[in-house]
């Protein structure tokens, strides 16, 4: 499980050094903030670096396991952008690596390693996304899950 953590942060990184010349998010937002829907439901936060890199970070509530409350932090890139399929909307397709965590009942730390789409309106100042997300939890019990969520986030300011 630990090599392929490793594997996946090289991956990550030669794709980023890559991405660096054919990606253009234009405009790149600057900050988005809105909802996670599904189970666990709760905040989703989205802070660009630039136009390639991004810190997403969600605080989800959930209501059927015991009231148990989630979070995640993951760094992600953005190395592919699907424009010519959208007419010139942005549609960047990301991959990156972050921490869970769950207090409650069944709580746990973990690893994981997000894949996702986000779709940019232009005419809007909205974002929409789904992601699935191979995660590790090594504390307390070493377990392997598959998380992943869909949601809709206000853009706010951007990168030229």
């Amino acid at each position: 499980m630990k090599s392929l953590m490793c594997i996946s942060a090289v991956l990550v990184l030669m794709i980023q050094a890559q991405a660096q010349d054919t990606l253009i998010i234009r405009p790149t937002p600057r900050f988005e903030i809105g909802a996670l829907l599904g189970e666990p439901i709760g905040l989703s936060l989205k802070f660009w670096h630039g136009t390639i890199t991004a810190t997403d970070l969600s605080a989800a509530w959930s209501f059927t396991e015991n009231g148990t409350f989630e979070m995640h932090i993951d760094f992600l890139i953005h190395p592919f952008n699907l424009r010519v399929i959208t007419n010139g909307n942005n549609f960047p397709l990301y991959i990156g690596a972050g921490l869970a965590a769950r207090v409650g009942d069944d709580w746990f730390l973990g690893a994981r390693v997000p894949i996702g789409v986000e779709y940019l309106f232009n005419s809007l100042p909205l974002s929409v996304f789904g992601e699935v997300a191979p995660q590790w939890q090594f504390i307390p019990a070493d377990d392997f899950v598959l998380s992943g969520g869909v949601g809709i986030r206000l853009i706010f300011g951007s990168i030229r």
